[in-house]
């Protein structure tokens, strides 16, 4: 990026707009900005910054002090630049948010800021402040941090970067390449660790309190004594053992809860052994009682089923007699069918002539409606003809509206200009008045100057006189006779004090008179261009003022006076603009009626193509109708043929009967087959039910039998005392085992939480240990080695190839003397380390701290550390190459073989592209470097401010 040209505009120390024009510097080498201190040197390499990012370059100024102190309240702050970039040029405009005067009335306003961006393609401006600074970096590829530290290697902050120690280095590497990430992920590792140690310290103590509830029985022994020691100094470095008594605890548990388990597992098999016998004794009681039941069923049954057994006998043959009376029945059903079909040929014939009666009456209605339509297409098609010209007519009235519309335009922009120049003209006649006074009171000034004069020559004369002598010369005239010398005059003499102060108070009336003249002379002029331009614009715009200037010229040899050629230009104009409203009126009127017929135009074909669409499908309906009609005709000729054919077979079977008779005996013989059927169906099944039931009974009596034997003789009392003694003994054995069940139970799970919660404990521990260590490492807290961060560490890469940039310039500067080197071992361990700098001093041999440079040697280190920062921001943010910097100050410090060697490293940096601006006021440098900016301050009747020669 290269500066072209830069306005600066009420900005800083600058009141009056100021153009620097960088070109004529040359396409590159060194320049030297210089002047008055205060001047504005700074504020040039600001006013860059501020229109390319909207911010000044160093942090002690911002956007709301730009706007000069010194500046007219009418002047406007802006800086514009233009500047090249990759062979292009653009140009951009940038304004501060400040306080301005109001428009319209007094006092003042705030200003907003403003901005605009100009491409050099077709490419549209971008405006909007903060647009436009997103489009400079998108651009130039740097964001204001990274351009204020390429660009510009500002006033004081030298020295900070060489003799800052690691923390306050690593702050500001922080900023220009954005390591804060890296700081973040050393906070997070801290804060991980902290948290890992909570949980394991949690862990610790909650497997104390599970340890405060185990219970034990005082069968345990020893082992319970040690325990409850253990419990009292809160198992602090004995949870092994702990975890091992209480092992112990379960363990014997387990062995008295199998004992007691096993015994009462003996206990209740007796019980359930005389459970079934008890339960066998009841249940031959009730097999007898079941027995007896049946014996008497089987006695009501047996008569029961003879009678079934008689009426089954009665339907032996009854598959015979069903399947005749099913051949006489299928026989009368098909002599049935005969004249069922003719029936349904009868009703198909009646239906055939229905639907033929419908076609036709269909066809009719068809015809009626196709005749409607042809008449309604004949009178759209008459509607058509009359709007035929609709678009025509519209298109004209539309015109005629422009042309009307525009001619009261131009009337309103008449009459505007009339009324400005009315104000005009008042002006005008007011600054007369003023010009009137003026004169009036300069005559008066200068009467009584010319009165004072005369007074003050003869008090002068009066004085002479005084002095004369007769014989002796006079200092005026040389006579030595003095017949009639000036006398004194009485009253107050004029000194020359109040002459010189009534002249003062003259040529200043004479100048308000002559500036009064000058403005009333403007107004005039003004006045007189601007109605002559109205009336010229009324002589085009209306005929009868053209009529009227003929009449007025004709009549009185003139144009008439003003106010009357004026009055007669207002009726007119309102007289013009009435008619003017009157006749857009009738255009719209014009305009709506084209517009409706237009549309009902469209409405009409759009009907027409409807009615065509109708008529074409009518006779479509008019065709279907006819196709139908034949179709029904031949359909109904053929059933009666098969009418015929019916009836004739009727007649060969000689069916006498009829229909209805037919029908009655084909329902009497379907019942009687019915019944048959279901009778015999009603006897088998109550003859299968009663013989089954018989055979059940007889086999459950059978069955009963031999349980009762099978069961045997029980002495149900015997059982019944020796069942109470056991049920007793178990209700025993279950308290008990419950008891120790319940301790087991809560013994066996605080050994599982303590042993799972020791094995979580144990990997807790694991894992704060690396995480602390990672934490140490990231953050350099690791014992016996450097106090180096992680984010030192990143920094350290961008400082090792900064010094490696650096030492080009220092070792050229110093003559080969100096070489910048980062501090590898820390003389303190306890600090931070990583980034302190040190110096190689070739001459001797030596290596030592930068903070015990001299003050020009500083100023060579600090130079060529900030050269180097530039140059590897540009490499970080992609090679980018800005062809212009500016290097602010510090010369002062070096002797005249150092300043050499400065310069000498600054014109390599230019290398013949690169324009290199020195801010300084250093006298040699004034003779070494030939093109210089000039920056002068003035103070003077014209007022305060800045301004700027190039040289």
């Amino acid at each position: 990026m290269r500066p072209e040209k830069l306005t600066i505009s009420a900005f800083g120390p600058y009141a009056d707009k100021t153009e620097i024009d960088f070109s004529r510097l040359g396409e590159g080498g060194l320049y030297l900005i210089t002047g008055d201190t205060g001047a504005g040197k700074t504020t040039i390499f600001d006013a860059i910054t501020f229109s390319l990012y909207g911010q000044a370059s160093g942090q002690v100024r911002d956007s709301a002090m730009f706007r000069s102190k010194y500046a007219d309240t009418a002047t406007e702050t802006f800086v514009e630049l233009e500047f090249s970039y990759q062979g292009k040029k653009y140009q951009i405009f940038r304004s501060p948010e400040y306080m301005a005067p109001k428009k319209r009335g007094t006092g003042l306003t705030l200003r907003k800021a403003e901005a605009q961006l100009t491409y050099p393609d077709e490419r549209q401006p971008v405006t909007k402040a903060r647009d436009v600074t997103r489009a400079v970096e998108e651009l130039l590829g740097l964001d204001y941090e990274q351009f204020t530290q390429i660009a510009m290697i500002a006033q004081g902050d030298f020295q900070k970067l060489l003799l800052a120690g690691t923390v306050q280095r690593g702050e500001i590497f922080r900023q220009i390449f954005h390591t804060g990430l890296y700081q973040q992920v050393q906070q997070k590792l801290k804060d991980a660790a902290r948290n890992r140690y909570k949980e394991y310290d949690e862990m610790r103590r909650s497997i104390t309190q599970y340890l405060d509830g185990v219970k034990f029985q005082q069968a345990e022994g020893t082992g319970a004594g040690e325990f409850a020691e253990l419990k009292k100094v809160k198992f602090e470095g004995k949870l092994e053992r702990s975890l091992e008594l209480l092992e112990d605890f379960i363990n014997q548990g387990e062995i008295r809860e199998n004992a007691l388990f096993t015994e009462e597992q003996e206990v209740d098999q007796k019980i359930r052994t005389m459970e079934k016998l008890l339960h066998l004794s009841s249940q031959k009681q009730s097999l007898e009682q079941k027995e007896t039941f049946a014996e008497e069923q089987l006695k009501k049954l047996l008569p029961e089923l003879e009678k079934a057994t008689a009426e089954a006998e009665k339907y032996h043959d009854t598959d015979q007699k069903c399947e005749k009376l099913g051949l006489l029945i299928r026989e009368k059903e098909e002599q049935l069918k005969k004249y069922q079909l003719l029936e349904q040929l009868k009703e198909e014939l009646d239906e055939i002539g229905t639907q033929l009666e419908k076609s036709r009456a269909q066809k009719e209605a068809n015809i009626r409606q196709e005749e409607q339509i042809q008449k309604d297409m004949e009178q759209l098609k008459k509607e058509r003809s009359t709007l035929e010209n609709s678009e025509v007519d519209l298109q004209k009235a539309m015109t005629e509206k422009e042309k009307r519309t525009q001619r009261k335009t131009e009337l309103n922009g008449l009459e505007t200009e009339i009324r400005e120049f009315r104000n005009l003209y008042d002006a005008t006649k007011e600054q007369q008045k003023k010009y009137q006074a003026a004169c009036q009171e300069e005559k008066q000034q200068n009467e009584y100057y010319q009165q004072i004069f005369h007074r003050f020559l003869d008090a002068q004369a009066g004085l002479l006189a005084q002095e004369l002598k007769n014989g002796l010369p006079c200092p005026v005239c040389g006579s030595t006779s003095h017949p009639h010398p000036k006398m004194l005059s009485g009253g107050h003499p004029v000194t020359q004090e109040t002459l010189d102060n009534e002249k003062r108070e003259l040529d200043k009336l004479v100048k308000d008179s002559t500036d009064q003249s000058v403005k009333a002379g403007k107004l005039k002029e003004r006045s007189n261009a601007a109605w002559k331009q109205i009336v010229l614009s009324a002589e085009e715009l209306l005929e009868d003022f053209q009529r009227f200037r003929k009449e007025s010229r004709s009549t009185a040899g003139q144009a008439g006076d003003f106010m009357t050629v004026w009055k007669q230009m207002i009726l007119m104009i309102n007289r013009e603009k009435e008619q003017c409203g009157n006749l857009l009126e009738e255009s719209d009127r014009k305009i709506r009626e084209a517009r409706e017929n237009t549309k009902r135009k469209k409405t009409v074909e759009k009907l027409l193509e409807n009615l065509q669409k109708e008529k074409d499908r009518i006779q479509e309906k008019k065709n279907f109708c006819d196709r139908e009609q034949a179709g029904l005709t031949m359909k109904a000729a053929e059933n009666k043929k098969q009418q015929q054919n019916a009836a004739e077979e009727i007649r060969q079977i000689h069916l006498e009967t009829g229909k209805e008779v037919l029908e009655t005996e084909i329902k009497e013989k379907q019942q009687e087959y019915r019944n048959l059927k279901e009778n015999h169906k009603k006897a088998k099944e109550t003859f299968e039910r009663f013989q089954a039931e018989k055979e059940r009974i007889t086999s459950t009596i059978k069955t009963l039998r031999e349980q009762q034997k099978e069961i045997g003789e029980i002495h149900e009392e015997e059982i019944r005392a020796q069942y109470t003694k056991s049920t007793a003994q178990k209700a025993e054995l279950t308290e008990k085992r419950k008891e120790l069940f319940s301790i087991q139970s809560g013994n066996r799970e605080i050994f599982q939480k303590v042993q799972k919660q020791k094995e979580e404990m144990t990997a807790a521990e694991k894992e704060y240990v690396w995480i602390k260590n990672l934490s140490d490492t990231a953050n350099g807290n690791l014992n016996g080695k450097a106090k180096i961060e992680l984010e030192t560490y990143i920094q350290m890469s961008y400082f090792d190839r900064i010094l490696r940039r650096a030492n080009v310039r220092l070792m050229t500067m110093s003559s080969g003397q100096y070489e910048l080197k980062r501090q590898e071992q820390s003389e303190n361990r306890k600090e931070k380390a990583g980034l302190d700098l040190n110096v190689i001093d070739h001459y001797n041999g030596t290596e030592r701290s930068v903070k015990t440079l001299s003050g020009g040697e500083t100023f060579q280190a600090s130079l060529s550390l900030a050269l180097g920062l530039s140059d590897e921001i540009q490499a970080s943010a992609g090679g980018i190459r800005l062809d212009s910097m500016f290097v602010d100050e510090g010369f002062g410090s070096l002797d005249e073989e150092a300043l050499s060697q400065a310069v000498k490293a600054l014109s390599g940096l230019a290398d013949g592209h690169r324009m290199v601006g020195i801010i300084s006021h250093v006298a040699e440098l004034k003779e070494r470097i030939e093109n210089k900016i000039i920056v002068t301050k003035q103070c003077s009747g014209k007022g305060v401010g800045s301004s700027i020669r190039i040289q």
